[in-house]
């Protein structure tokens, strides 16, 4: 099996959970996946967002603008960016989520273990696995780790998941020239205390 990461495919199943369901797809997550994890603050459209609260991206002095500005139409972003990205949400949310996956709300052990599966190998060397939207993977003291990045040049977002731990860390930015994916390992060591 070869892992090749496709922001495409993750749309195409996106298409397809929307016509086998007959519901659009942030109406769908909202229902079986969003309410169910306790998460309000969270999709494209349906939190009626108040355009005040959603962050402005940045890279240095030059502005990006709101992800509701650029691109996005009266359910949220086109394709481009459904079903494979582009959610809004709040550092709330996203701890909530963490909670989530680890709890025992959202998902049955059964589901919970197919879902978090480490399937394929990130390369032919890798020490990482993809699972179903997260990457699986031993942390330097041998402890499980879920994890997931995503971003571009102006907002980014960096998850990780240390269930043995109990221990849930996200960080986000809107500066492209301070990188919260770079960020993240510095903020581990000081977590984990390792030089």
């Amino acid at each position: 099996e070869l892992y090749r990461y496709s922001n495409v495919r993750f749309s195409v199943a996106g298409a397809i959970l929307e016509k086998v369901s007959g519901m659009g797809y942030e109406e769908f997550l909202q229902k079986n996946v969003l309410s169910p994890a306790g998460l309000t603050k969270t999709g494209y459209v349906l939190p009626q967002w108040n355009p005040d609260d959603i962050v402005v991206g940045y890279r240095g002095e030059k502005r990006w603008g709101k992800p509701t500005e650029l691109m996005w139409g009266k359910d949220g972003p086109g394709w481009h960016l459904k079903c494979n990205g582009g959610i809004l949400s709040t550092v709330d949310e996203m701890l909530r989520w963490g909670q989530a996956i680890l709890g025992d709300k959202l998902f049955t052990e059964e589901e919970k273990k197919k879902y978090l599966t480490p399937y394929v190998p990130e390369g032919p060397q890798a020490d990482s696995y993809y699972a179903y939207g997260w990457v699986r993977m031993k942390s330097s003291r041998g402890t499980d780790v879920i994890t997931h990045n995503g971003g571009n040049p102006y907002i980014q977002n960096d998850m990780y998941i240390y269930p043995e731990d109990s221990v849930i860390m996200y960080i986000t930015s809107n500066d492209g020239n301070f990188s919260a994916i770079e960020q993240s390992n510095n903020i581990l060591k000081v977590i984990f205390d390792i030089e």
